[in-house]
Formats: C-alpha cells, structure tokens, sequence
C-alpha cells in the first residue's frame, strides 16, 4: 500500500471515468480517500495520497435543473411498460409490476420472500426485513389489490421460501430489461426509476410529501426525533398507496385525463 502514488490514484480513477462511469469514478475517489484516510490513523502510510482527489463526475445535486436527468415515466411509458410485461412468465412479470405498484427498491422486490407477507385485519402486508432495507430498519409496505393480484399469479414452488427464486441474477434480468425497457426513453437505472415514478405519482396525487417519504422507506424529520417516536405510519402509507392503485388502474386504462385524480384525497385512518 506505501508503493500507490497519488498519480497511481488518479490515473485510475480517470480510467474509470472514461469508459464512461464518471459518477462510479466519483465513487472509487472518495473510496480510496476514505482508504488511506484509515490507513493513516492506524499508522499504515505516512501520508494520505488520495485526500481530495479530483472527482470527474458531476452529482446529480450539483447539476442544473436542464441537466439533470428526467428519471419518472410518463403515463404512456407506464402503459408501454405495462404492455412489455404481459408476455413475460408470472413471476418475472411481477418483479417489474410491483416496482410501478409499490415503489420499493428493485433489489428489496427481487428478496421477497413468502413469509414476509401477513394479513392484519384484512390488510395484506409486506414486511421488509432490516437486513434488507438501505436504511437498515424494518419496513412495511401495504398491498394493494393491484398488487395482490399480481402476486397471486405467482406459483409457489414446493417449500420454496422466496417469491422469485430463480429470477435474480443480473445477467438474466439485464436480459429482460433490455426488453422491458425498449421502447421507453433511456433512463440510467430503469428499474429504479419506476420508484421515481411512484413517487413523483403520489405527489401529483396531494400525498403529502411526509407520506411519501414514509411509503419510500426514506428518512423523515431529525434523527433524535426518529429515535423517541415509534409510531408506523401504516395508516398514512396504506391510504397513499391505495390512492396510486386508483391513479395507476386509471392511467392503464387510458382514464386519467378525464377528471382531476387529486382533488380529493380520502382519509379514513386516524394520526396519532
């Protein structure tokens, strides 16, 4: 580790970005400056040869607005991807669905696992793991009829414990994407971006934006506060989630330009 050079760094770095990954190349930068930064404290190196390395790319949060990129689909790229979908098998089919139903994470969806789902005064749940989430804390997620039924085309394969077990690899689901996502406009992350399209959807649906947050397993308000208050927010997500199963049935069917989708927003659990 003492014989890499800060040149040795840069120049690996500029490799990097001119495959082109520059947002990866930002990444591998900041990596080794946290490296050697490490490396130093436990008297490893002399010195920090990455300490402020010169990252090519250009975060999406330093971007002008003109630049950055467009990630929610439209309504017609939601019909087109729903339309995609129809001939693939029911499980792979599902693994996209329920990104444009439930908004989670693409790898959160794809580690579904049977037993995680729970009905609860006839409500069906998903329960995601903390093992699983980004921000290592359980989250629920409320299943709406769409997404029931789309789930229940799903066979159970004999003990199986995993609701896509076998369809998981990345070799095999950049051969689907490829397919799905054929006939949109490019985006970066096409899974994710229908996790972008859910919420951008809720918004245009007056969800609050703090029922958003929830329904996206994001953080909300300050960390202090997050570690005094135990309330769920189930019924806040159940309500946001079941006013985009509304607004998705509509744009599928080709409906949601006749009225206003968020006028009225109903409301029938109680915040605490």
């Amino acid at each position: 580790m003492a014989a890499i050079t800060r040149r040795d760094c840069d120049l690996l770095v500029r490799a990097i970005a001119a495959r082109p990954a520059p947002i990866y190349a930002n990444r591998v930068a900041a990596l080794l400056q946290r490296l050697f930064r490490f490396a130093v404290d436990e008297y490893l190196v002399p010195v920090n040869v990455a300490t402020k390395l010169r990252k090519p790319g250009i975060e999406f949060s330093s971007r002008s607005e003109e630049h950055r990129e467009v990630k929610p689909y439209s309504k017609d790229e939601i019909r087109v991807l729903w339309a995609a979908t129809e001939p693939l098998a029911a499980a792979p089919r599902a693994l996209y669905r329920l990104g444009l139903i439930t908004g989670q994470r693409p790898s959160e969806i794809a580690g579904m696992g049977w037993a995680e789902i729970s009905v609860e005064k006839d409500e069906h749940w998903w329960t995601i793991p903390a093992s699983r989430t980004k921000n290592k804390r359980v989250h629920r997620v409320f299943l709406s009829a769409l997404a029931l039924d789309t789930l229940s085309q799903i066979p159970r394969m004999g003990d199986e414990p995993r609701v896509f077990a076998g369809w998981r690899g990345k070799r095999q689901l950049a051969a689907l994407n490829a397919v799905v996502f054929s006939r949109v406009r490019a985006r970066s992350k096409p899974r994710h971006a229908m996790r972008d399209t859910v919420a951008t959807g809720l918004a245009a649906c007056r969800v609050a934006v703090n029922d958003v947050s929830h329904v996206l397993n994001h953080s909300v308000g300050l960390r202090v506060t997050q570690g005094y208050q135990a309330y769920r927010f189930d019924a806040e997500k159940r309500v946001a989630l079941e006013t985009w199963d509304r607004e998705l049935r509509r744009i599928l069917t080709g409906q949601d330009d006749q009225a206003d989708p968020g006028a009225v927003v109903p409301f029938t659990g109680r915040r605490r």
